[in-house]
């Protein structure tokens, strides 16, 4: 299930809707083998800390100059995962904004960590 949100986030960003899924949703996209792509936008010191296995690291900050790396997804659902949900909503909007099917993981990595998630 994939929610909307609308309004203000926790992060206090008013900008329009974007697409939101679970860290179970994700784990179970990820049992599932469909054509996805995870990408942590943490800082590399958050990254080297632990994240989900196979995983594209991508600080927020670099998305936009990855623009053309990012193409060769363009099939797949992007996963959007930060530390805790609040710097991977404007890369979801972002994202979805040049037509990437993307969504942001809600509660970001400490969510993945505290629902048991694997990491590395």
């Amino acid at each position: 299930m994939i929610l909307l949100l609308s309004g203000p986030t926790s992060a206090g960003d008013d900008v329009a809707s974007h697409p939101i899924v679970s860290v179970d949703e994700l784990a179970r996209a990820r049992g599932a083998g469909e054509d996805l792509l995870v990408i942590d936008v943490r800082t590399r010191i958050e990254h080297r800390l632990g994240h989900p296995p196979d995983v594209l690291h991508l600080p927020s900050y670099r998305v936009k100059d990855e623009l053309e790396r990012l193409e060769a997804y363009r099939d797949h659902r992007l996963y959007i995962l930060c530390m805790t949900g609040h710097r991977s909503v404007p890369v979801t909007r972002w994202l979805v904004e040049q037509g990437f099917d993307a969504v942001d993981v809600a509660g970001g990595y400490l969510a993945w960590r505290k629902a048991g998630h694997p990491i590395e």
